[in-house]
């Protein structure tokens, strides 16, 4: 069994941690490997919030079906999606495209390509562009989990919250920031039961 399988084998949606409080290196290891995540043309549409501190926890468990995870946890990364970076317009997705070192006409080709692809899957509405923007946080906090596992930290992905709430607790900014999930790392607390999975000839089919 390959290494990787392994730590797939390993890794988990830790249910309760331990209050141990991951080191400072470990963590940024962590994050680093969620900031190298790949993305839809390379847009990098998130941004991390790290909560630490216990009180601002307690607050968000409130609006996340009182999760044990969120206050036992030793950090809450809440991943969020971005839409200044991700507009075919916006400054900051036409430098991403104009820092390639590419030439003028084929980085004028590349905003044209990612323009029509927003356009044509509908992504021009905030609500079309923040489920896009969701699913490459996704890609980002995969990382992460599979990062955290390969240093023996737990963690555990969570998409029950209460959207509205917990954004007025964050005091983001509207029309920019959306909370796409939270992600809780830590160490266990108690041992894990055996993973569960479809049987591999249920879910590949070779053509």
């Amino acid at each position: 069994m390959s290494d990787f399988i392994a730590l797939s084998h390993a890794r988990h949606a830790c249910k309760l941690f331990n209050n141990q409080t991951l080191s400072s290196q470990t963590l940024h290891t962590i994050l680093e490997a969620g900031r190298l995540a790949p993305s839809s043309f390379g847009m990098e549409p998130w941004k991390f919030l790290v909560i630490q501190d216990p009180k601002l926890k307690e607050r968000i468990k409130a609006v996340c079906w009182d999760q044990v995870q969120i206050t036992s946890c030793s950090h809450l990364v809440i991943i969020l999606t971005d839409q200044d970076k991700a507009y075919p317009d916006a400054p900051y997705v036409l430098e991403k495209f104009r820092s390639r070192g590419l030439d003028k006409e084929r980085t004028d080709a590349y905003i044209t390509r990612y323009r029509e692809h927003i356009t044509a899957t509908h992504m021009t509405t905030p609500l079309g562009l923040v489920h896009w923007m969701r699913a490459q946080c996704y890609i980002a906090a995969t990382a992460m989990m599979y990062a955290a596992a390969s240093l023996g930290v737990d963690s555990c992905p969570i998409e029950g919250f209460e959207q509205a709430p917990l954004e007025a607790l964050l005091e983001l900014e509207q029309g920019r920031h959306t909370v796409a999930m939270l992600l809780p790392l830590g160490y266990k607390a108690q041992e894990t039961t055996p993973k569960r999975r479809n049987n591999f000839e249920l879910v590949v089919e070779f053509l």
